[in-house]
């Protein structure tokens, strides 16, 4: 994959040699040195392959850390709100999957002291791996990781169905004793109001955790999921863009829960129950109202409430600030909502297992380090590098090795 990009960038180098108005011979050196110093990673190789369901990539993480020592592993989630662009908007240009299929791209550069914050949050959490939804991507990955995390991350990212390019992919760090293998469910298919569809507006990616050096018939040690369903705006039938067909596209998310049981059961039938399973997602929906029970009916708990110490704080994950235009072209701000939408589930056997040693949510701080509240305002929320705030669990790693 290093190498195509590589090449990629030699010809287009090549080609602005030959026009008209071309780059210096220099200006081309220094674009394929900075692609060199921030993407390659000689300790590094990502195989890619193709499984039923969508693309799979392989990777030996380069380790450091004894398995036999490790006590812990702390997993998060956190939609970062367009990690270090903003990508453009949709155009209603026609119907495809009941979903608008053309956009303006406009990319807007996201302020730097978001983006500062964003990886403050990281640090301040200190995750074993976390996974990050609306992410434009593995380069802008690697960038982020490499310029704002100290390079102590190794992302893997899937292209998915997302036209907005927003993608759901996970940060590894890259000291830990495994090998991984990342599956995407992009091509599950799925009926949706009469029409066979790709079911995942984005994606599920599968994160499989193996030992280092594992055999091929071993087990995972765990199987850790991500995802970002169905966002709350109606699915309207784009040639007829007043009448939703299916109001806060509900029924969507309720298939695409029902399709990620679905995908935990391939997983449990192949790999057996007792391999530990656990998602991590932006659901889109209250973790706590009528909705979530597509997930929860299956097998799956909130981390939140199934954590040996309880969690106290708010549960809030994100906050949404409704305005309404007014005649003389102002803004009237209603109610703000504060809800819990981001959540880790975990499959129920391992939950009774004790997995869950605890479970939290994490708040932005100011430039003292004092902790900020959760937003009242829109105002108030442009202090935050996103409208979400991350989700962390941490695992007895010792019971996870036994399995559930």
């Amino acid at each position: 994959m290093k190498k195509v990009l590589l090449l990629i960038l030699l010809t287009g180098c090549t080609h602005q040699l030959r026009a008209p108005s071309s780059i210096s011979t220099p200006q081309c050196l220094s674009i394929i040195e900075t692609y060199l110093a921030r993407y390659s990673d000689p300790a590094i190789t990502v195989s890619e392959s193709e499984f039923k369901y969508g693309p799979k990539l392989t990777m030996s993480l380069p380790g450091g850390r004894n398995i036999d020592e490790m006590n812990e592993i702390k997993i998060g989630s956190y939609n970062m709100l367009n990690l270090m662009f903003f990508q453009g908007k949709h155009i209603r240009t026609g119907i495809d999957q009941l979903r608008p299929k053309s956009l303006e791209f406009k990319q807007i550069d996201k302020p730097m002291n978001d983006i500062l914050n964003s990886a403050k949050a990281v640090k301040d959490n200190n995750f074993d791996l976390f996974w990050g939804q609306e992410v434009e991507g593995i380069d802008i990955a690697r960038d982020y990781s490499k310029r704002f995390l100290d390079d102590e991350y190794i992302p893997l990212f899937i292209k998915a169905n997302d036209t907005r390019n927003i993608q759901v992919g996970v940060f590894i760090k890259r000291d830990l004793p495994f090998d991984v293998e990342l599956h995407s469910f992009q091509r599950m298919r799925g009926d949706y109001l009469g029409r066979d569809i790709e079911v995942f507006s984005r994606d599920l990616a599968v994160l499989l955790v193996y030992p280092k050096n594992h055999g091929p018939k071993d087990k995972p040690l765990f199987i850790t999921t991500g995802g970002h369903f169905k966002s709350m705006r109606d699915t309207v039938d784009a040639e007829k863009a007043a009448t939703p067909v299916d109001p806060g596209s509900t029924l969507r998310r309720k298939l695409q829960f029902e399709t990620t049981l679905k995908i935990k059961k391939i997983l449990q039938d192949k790999y057996g129950r007792g391999v530990p399973f656990m998602m991590s997602a932006d659901n889109n929906t209250d973790v706590n109202g009528p909705e979530i029970v597509a997930l929860t009916g299956g097998g799956l708990v909130d981390s939140f409430k199934v954590a040996e110490t309880p969690f106290t704080g708010p549960v809030a994950t994100h906050t949404y600030h409704p305005r309404q235009l007014q005649v003389d072209g102002s803004y009237l701000n209603l109610p703000t909502k504060k809800k819990q939408i981001d959540a880790q589930f975990i499959d129920e056997k391992c939950a009774e297992k004790g997995l869950v040693k605890s479970a939290g949510v994490y708040r932005y701080k100011d430039a003292n380090g004092k902790e900020l509240k959760i937003p009242d305002t829109f105002n108030e929320r442009k202090q935050n590098p996103s409208d979400h705030f991350p989700i962390w669990m941490i695992l007895d790693f010792k019971k996870l090795l036994m399995g559930c």
